[in-house]
């Protein structure tokens, strides 16, 4: 039997173990939604004063987001945010192209009226988020829109492996989203897709949901490759000022 000892210390440990897995979620949402950029420094004191906690829950969800891929931890120096590489933003594409194709296949001829009903009306509130710029929900929506076919296919391996790159997936997404041409266009993705469903058109969902997914891929490359440039310029930028400020003290 456990002493009261014991039991105070796995409460405590619970306790800590839940503070470091929502403060991993915390970091995590903000990576995905580009609150944190690849290759930001998290500074640790600076995250544990923002939070309200210790270092010690912050360095258990350091732990979890460095095995999960989002961050990248050199000991003695600190912790970065990870990078986007063309090669991750190509395989996970080409897996989710894959997927998504799959997950359309399976689900839809299971559809009934109530799950038509759930698409049109995700796809008309992703429409105004579309009017009105609003980016996150946009992706929120785009993200449901998406999961539905996974929950409807009946599978759930294909649902585990889902569940494994979703997160990833979506960090990418908000950077084809952030494109501006990308919003209009990937909502009349959604659009056939839903349409192609709605008249039974099984083979061509399937179809367009793949030519949507590399379209994404195709924006997300583009994203990137900008950003690349714009740090590069900065860096420069900044490297001339500090030789002119350097040849002033001269």
């Amino acid at each position: 039997m456990d002493t009261e000892s014991d039991v105070v210390y796995e409460m405590d440990f619970l306790k800590h173990d839940s503070i470091g897995n929502k403060v991993a979620a915390l970091i995590r949402n903000g990576i995905i939604e580009g609150k944190f950029k690849p290759g930001e420094h998290l500074i640790e004191s600076r995250l544990a004063k923002q939070f309200g906690i210790s270092r010690s829950p912050l360095r258990e969800a350091f732990r979890l987001l460095k095995k999960e891929g989002f961050i990248t931890l050199v000991p003695r120096k600190g912790v970065w945010v990870s990078s986007i590489t063309k090669e991750d933003i190509d395989n996970i594409y080409h897996v989710r192209s894959t997927l998504d194709a799959l997950a359309v296949k399976l689900s839809v001829p299971h559809f009934n009226k109530q799950d038509i009903d759930e698409l049109e009306q995700i796809i008309r509130r992703m429409g105004k988020c579309v009017e009105e710029k609003t980016i996150p929900e946009y992706g929120r929506l785009n993200a449901e829109f998406h999961e539905m076919f996974y929950r409807k296919s009946r599978n759930k391996w294909l649902v585990n492996i889902n569940e494994s790159l979703v997160s990833h997936a979506n960090r990418m997404r908000v950077h084809s989203l952030s494109v501006k041409e990308r919003l209009e266009e990937s909502h009349t993705e959604h659009v056939e897709i839903f349409e192609a469903i709605r008249n039974e058109k099984y083979d061509e969902a399937e179809e367009i949901m793949k030519r949507h997914m590399d379209t994404a891929r195709i924006f997300v490359l583009k994203k990137i490759e900008d950003e690349k440039g714009k740090y590069n310029e900065e860096v420069t930028d900044a490297e001339d000022k500090d030789r002119v400020a350097r040849h002033q003290v001269r």
